[in-house]
């Protein structure tokens, strides 16, 4: 049973890394940060978010890419989770980041301020995270997919040196969402 006035006792952490969704292509007189989400990639954000919602109670803490097309995916979820847009945390380095050393640091210092937390971003970056922080994973995030990551620490400064394990991988799909649930095994496809 979990004692909440015990910081030393092991509690289930929740990392959630959400892709965004389908943008405007590169050619279209807008920078690569000023790239906004098409049509389908407003939709497809919409059905996952509306997919995830319905697998959590809550979301503690929002943190985005401050690029439009990460930052409209994560308004996306915040009215599907009747989070306040106001409260995301934008963090430059899920933008700009060459490894994913900086994001790992930034999540191990939230400490215990939130138990379930959702990062809005780009891929490579996502896909070597997700490698770092599951064993045996190597699939690719698609645009708009969500990777629900579960942690059982002290709190986030312990996620480097415990082993996530795959909760569930959401994938937009032409009128819905795929499902994909793995606890144990998860490099065993």
């Amino acid at each position: 049973m979990e004692n909440p006035l015990n910081p030393l006792q092991k509690r289930k952490y929740l990392l959630l890394l959400i892709r965004h969704g389908k943008a405007a292509p590169k050619n279209v007189g807008l920078s690569d940060f000023e790239r906004i989400l098409t049509q389908t990639g407003l939709e497809e954000s919409e059905r996952v978010a509306a997919a995830t919602r319905d697998k959590l109670r809550s979301i503690d803490l929002m943190i985005s890419s401050p690029a439009d097309r990460a930052l409209e995916t994560a308004h996306i979820f915040a009215r599907n989770f009747k989070y306040p847009i106001q409260k995301i945390q934008v963090f430059e380095k899920v933008y700009s980041a060459d490894s994913i050393q900086p994001l790992v640091e930034y999540i191990r210092d939230l400490g215990h301020i939130a138990r379930t937390v959702a990062i809005f971003g780009h891929n490579p970056l996502f896909d070597g995270l997700a490698a770092h922080l599951i064993p045996g994973f190597s699939r690719t995030m698609p645009k708009s997919a969500v990777l629900g990551i579960e942690f059982e620490a002290i709190s986030w400064a312990d996620i480097s040196k415990v082993k996530g394990h795959l909760l569930f991988f959401l994938v937009p799909k032409k009128n819905g969402v795929q499902f994909v649930h793995r606890t144990r095994n998860v490099g065993k496809q």
